[in-house]
């Protein structure tokens, strides 16, 4: 959101796009291992997570801190987390019953799937067919955000509305 802000650099821009992309993936693993309770969810999203940080270091090492140096992490991120989601969607699936919580979690999960598969298709033009104009990657960027966003507040509402009534029941 940088980019509306009037008297903010391109530069200044540029690095805080590049840290991003550093930290994004790595994050969303992190919070990915921490909300799971399928331990092979959590062994993957753990090898993944190391395997993102290596594969960072090494590139920064070889080509500095630069959008070019986080091409192949952030590519194999955003798939790893890709997976990881849809791994945890399916096993809820699998069940049988659902509580009001797992179903809010699937919404806040669904909101991270359509978040990061819409990013896929910013990351090819971005990083593959790369192009000088970037405002409609940022479109689309921005508007996906706001839709995940949306996605993920009706499973935070829902588990809100669970909380409030399951504390009404014990009064």
């Amino acid at each position: 959101m940088f980019d509306v802000i009037p008297g903010v650099s391109k530069e200044t821009i540029h690095a805080i796009g590049i840290l991003y992309n550093m930290l994004d993936i790595p994050f969303i693993l992190a919070i990915l291992y921490y909300t799971t309770s399928y331990t092979f969810v959590k062994k993957t999203a753990a090898a993944s997570l190391v395997i993102i940080l290596v594969v960072q270091v090494i590139s920064i090492l070889q080509s500095g801190v630069n959008y070019d140096s986080q091409k192949y992490a952030l590519g194999a991120g955003v798939a790893m987390v890709l997976c990881i989601v849809i791994m945890e969607i399916i096993r809820y699936m699998q069940k049988v019953e659902h509580n009001t919580r797992q179903n809010a979690k699937m919404f806040i999960y669904a909101g991270v799937l359509f978040e990061y598969a819409t990013y896929i298709v910013i990351y090819i033009f971005d990083y593959i067919v790369i192009t000088e104009d970037r405002q409609d990657s940022y479109l689309i960027y921005y508007l996906s955000t706001l839709v995940a966003i949306l996605i993920a507040s009706c499973g935070f509402l829902m588990y809100k509305r669970y909380e409030n009534a399951t504390a009404y029941l014990k009064r």
